[in-house]
């Protein structure tokens, strides 16, 4: 899995509709290391195949798993679905605030920030999922001024966020925190 993770899109495609399709392999090995390895080749077909699991797996753990892995895939349909999972009510808490954290290792993506940002001011999450977002937001900008990237975007968001925290002020002292973390990193 490792060595194909160096190949072409087409070929780990390729690769991975092989691996799913060995039933001998899949009763020898069991579904989550298939879907282990699966998720060290990459690619669009991965993404799919760790999709289905996910939404397919009852297991908690499994499922934290499937999010994280998806999480650092650089494809848009792996964003969208941890995003998908941190706004489902049908899992549990604990599967939705890991799916916040994870947001954390997704592509830059106005649709993470936005999704983030939504979550902030959603007084119906719990405190913990909001706080959470909050930490993500800016673990996300600190990452973004680290690489040297464009985090002007992610800046007035959270500088926004900081500026509305009087209406949210359960949430207060975290927005000024980040706030201030935020212009000390990018002055701007």
């Amino acid at each position: 899995a490792q060595a194909a993770s160096l190949r072409s899109s087409n070929e780990k495609d390729v690769l991975v509709n092989q691996l799913e399709g060995q039933q001998q392999l899949l009763g020898t090995v069991g579904r989550a290391a298939l879907m282990q390895a699966i998720s060290k080749i990459g690619g669009a077909r991965a993404q799919r195949a760790l999709t289905a699991y996910l939404n397919q797996t009852e297991e908690p753990s499994q499922r934290r798993w499937a999010i994280l892995a998806l999480s650092r895939m650089p494809g848009k349909t792996a964003t969208e679905t941890v995003v998908r999972y941190t706004r489902l009510t049908t899992p549990s808490a604990g599967i939705r605030l890991s799916a916040i954290s994870a947001l954390a290792n997704c592509p830059f993506d106005a649709e993470v920030h936005q999704a983030l940002d939504e979550m902030v001011r959603d007084e119906e999450r719990t405190l913990s999922e909001r706080r959470e977002a909050i930490k993500v937001l800016d673990q996300i900008h600190l990452k973004r001024v680290d690489q040297g990237g464009d985090a002007s975007e992610l800046r007035q968001r959270i500088l926004r966020l900081e500026s509305d925290s009087a209406t949210m002020t359960d949430l207060d002292a975290e927005l000024k925190r980040a706030g201030q973390r935020v212009r000390q990193r990018d002055p701007g």
